[in-house]
């Protein structure tokens, strides 16, 4: 009740708990909460139905581990009528976006060949389902490398020194000894 006070021990401290008011719980009723129940219900379903219908897609490629498609991703959702988004000239350093936030989507997609055009799975990214078939890939050109060779370091150093920093960063936390001071933070 309120005004009630204890004494409990908390990581090796003693600690006043002190009642200073008490609120009483409130569960509100189902007619004020069904419209974001629905909502939620409906979001999630969604979701569900979306995966289904991605696995359909990859079912009727013919697509299995190991195989190659029998039948291109494009042609399958152009004839169920699906969105298909083509991107073009993407590569690792400037694939962005909501595609891109999922890291098992990005690994795929940059490691599709020609011999294996199509991933074999759903993948989810940012509240949407992809399904991901190479379209065209460009390989370097190899006389271009001396004038993109700078660039390259530059780029190259950069991640180099973000590298060591987080290694850095990371063993200090570890052998980091963490002391609570009792005297800051009290009256």
């Amino acid at each position: 009740s309120q005004g009630d006070k204890d004494l409990v021990e908390l990581d090796g401290e003693s600690v006043l708990l002190h009642v200073t008011e008490i609120k009483e719980r409130y569960v509100p009723p189902f007619e004020e909460t069904r419209a974001q129940v629905e909502t939620d219900y409906r979001r999630e379903q969604a979701k569900v139905l979306a995966r289904s219908v991605g696995e359909e897609l990859l079912k009727e490629t013919g697509v299995t581990e190991a195989a190659v498609p029998k039948k291109s991703l494009v042609d399958v959702a152009k004839s169920k009528a699906r969105e298909v988004k083509e991107l073009s000239g993407v590569t690792r350093s400037t694939a962005a976006g909501d595609l891109f936030t999922s890291t098992d989507l990005r690994n795929a997609a940059f490691s599709l060949t020609p011999e294996t055009p199509l991933a074999n799975k759903v993948f989810d990214s940012a509240d949407s389902f992809y399904l991901v078939e190479l379209a065209q890939r460009k390989l370097p050109n190899p006389a271009d490398f001396p004038k993109e060779k700078a660039e390259l370091l530059k780029t190259e150093r950069e991640r180099s020194g973000q590298r060591v920093f987080s290694a850095l960063r990371a063993r200090l936390r570890d052998d980091a000894e963490i002391v609570k001071n009792p005297t800051l933070g009290r009256p």
